[in-house]
């Protein structure tokens, strides 16, 4: 995933590999040191749960 991931898009992952995929994948992000990437993903996960949900 880059910088740009739709609802759609995390809604497919967390079908296929459960909503702890999208959270590894957003601190994978942070550690590797893209906090743009891991924000972006962050605020379409959050969206995705109805805007009630902090991510990883």
């Amino acid at each position: 995933m880059g910088t740009h991931v739709s609802r759609v898009d995390l809604g497919a992952i967390a079908v296929e590999f459960g909503l702890d995929a999208i959270h590894r994948r957003i601190e994978a992000l942070r550690a590797a040191g893209n906090h743009t990437a891991a924000w972006c993903i962050e605020q379409e996960y959050v969206d995705l749960l109805g805007g009630h949900a902090h991510a990883a």
